[in-house]
């Protein structure tokens, strides 16, 4: 019973880090497939001013205030100011699209992945689903599985 929580647990972390999003423009996708965002989509929601965002590699980490509507929005918005990539893997059948790496760290490596926080909190769903308000701290941290 407890490896099948642990199981469960695990799943749902790699899962935070997924995303639905519209695929960039031109962009088609045969069950999955990863892309390198070149044309961000789109977003539904409405942005917010004042939102701060931290980028942490584990080692090192980036900040900086943005405007944006969810988690995914903040990390996309700091992408296109700074000119890093952030690749996405795309899930159709979920219609969502899973973080799969940040300025070239890669999910996976030495175990840990991409993860979102939203005011400290482990976001319970995905960041282009965690909608956020004037003030809200967006962390996106490349760590290991936190429930164990």
């Amino acid at each position: 019973m407890l490896k099948a929580i642990s199981i469960i647990a695990a799943l749902a972390v790699l899962l935070a880090g997924c995303v639905a999003a519209p695929p960039s423009p031109g962009a088609q996708y045969a069950n999955t497939s990863s892309v390198v965002l070149s044309a961000v989509p789109e977003s539904n929601s409405t942005p917010v001013a004042g939102v701060q965002l931290i980028i942490n590699y584990g080692n090192s980490s980036f900040n900086a205030s943005v405007v944006a509507g969810t988690a995914l929005d903040a990390l996309l918005e700091a992408s296109r100011a700074q000119g890093f990539e952030v690749g996405l893997q795309a899930y159709p059948e979920l219609n969502a699209t899973l973080v799969t790496s940040v300025n070239g760290t890669q999910n996976g490596e030495g175990g840990k992945y991409w993860l979102v926080f939203v005011n400290g909190k482990l976001s319970p769903v995905g960041g282009d689903k965690a909608l956020l308000r004037e003030g809200d701290a967006v962390e996106w941290r490349f760590g290991s599985n936190p429930f164990g």
